[in-house]
């Protein structure tokens, strides 16, 4: 089968969206510029999805998009209070803080597109000079390589203090029936605002589910009545595991009432705001 990378405009209802469109060995990737966010991923053809993308995701107006792999950076969430610890009131208060940081509503270059007999990639790249932290210009790269996996290399050369988080969302047939293991016993649950502790390495995903688990595994294994999925990570030093469930859902935008239940999601995090060098991957593998 072919192997190509390709420029597009649009991807489903996202239309107007500059794209490129990654094939090889009947894989499929879809990117957009926009956020460097990956829309798509089906690991063969006639192969549903293993990416999650809303049907009501919306793009225009600065919007982040959900669902696929947004990618979270400098900070996860709202902004951690240690990163901005020495930045006066005055000057915090005319900021933009938005939640997930400051990359996935803003469009990044190609840099580089390989196509080999083994795989093909893509580097996306954008360069930063509003970190509130600091005054120097950092470059992010994102590095998409499809081969019989897809895998997911974000970094960042420069040592500053950083957070970052692959934030995947997987399609699953139902998350109610939908488990990830191995996972560590204890985690801090943030729906709770709360530490606590398992008696099982297994997450099923019951009711909301908004987890942080410190120094997961380098192997994940996401399992539903249809699918299983390995997701690798290197370079994290936790995992993020959510699902919204049906009353949350119901108050988002973008997340329709009866669809949260399609989806679930793994991320790949570093939380630490050590100063130091990004190199966050992540590689998602269909057991097909």
């Amino acid at each position: 089968m072919t192997s190509s990378i390709t420029e597009i405009t649009g991807f489903g209802h996202l239309t107007d969206l500059p794209c490129w469109q990654l094939r090889h060995a009947g894989a499929t990737v879809v990117v957009s510029s926009y956020g460097a966010h990956v829309l798509h991923y089906a690991a063969a053809e006639q192969q549903p999805a293993v990416l999650w993308l809303s049907p009501k995701a919306v793009w225009q107006n600065q919007q982040p998009i959900r669902g696929g792999v947004p990618i979270c950076w400098p900070w996860f969430g709202k902004v951690d209070a240690r990163l901005i610890a020495d930045i006066p009131p005055a000057t915090l208060a005319t900021l933009k803080l938005p939640n997930h940081g400051l990359v996935r509503t803003r469009f990044w270059q190609i840099t580089e597109q390989q196509i080999t007999a083994d795989a093909v990639m893509l580097e996306l790249s954008i360069s930063v000079n509003d970190l509130p932290w600091t005054s120097e210009t950092v470059t992010l790269r994102y590095q998409i390589r499809l081969d019989h996996q897809l895998t997911l290399t974000l970094s960042c050369d420069t040592a500053i203090a950083q957070q970052a988080a692959l934030h995947s969302y997987f399609t699953v047939a139902d998350s109610r029936q939908t488990q990830v293991q191995p996972l560590p016993l204890e985690f801090y649950d943030k729906v709770s605002d709360s530490q606590q502790h398992s008696s099982s390495d297994v997450l099923h995903f019951v009711g909301e589910i908004d987890r942080v688990y410190p120094s997961t595994a380098d192997s994940l294994m996401l399992v539903d009545s249809t699918t299983r999925v390995q997701i690798s990570q290197q370079g994290h030093d936790a995992s993020v595991l959510w699902n919204p469930a049906a009353a949350k859902a119901a108050t988002s935008a973008d997340i329709p009432a009866d669809q949260w239940s399609d989806f679930v999601c793994v991320e790949s995090a570093k939380l630490s705001v050590t100063a130091a060098p990004l190199a966050l991957v992540q590689i998602i593998q269909p057991q097909i």
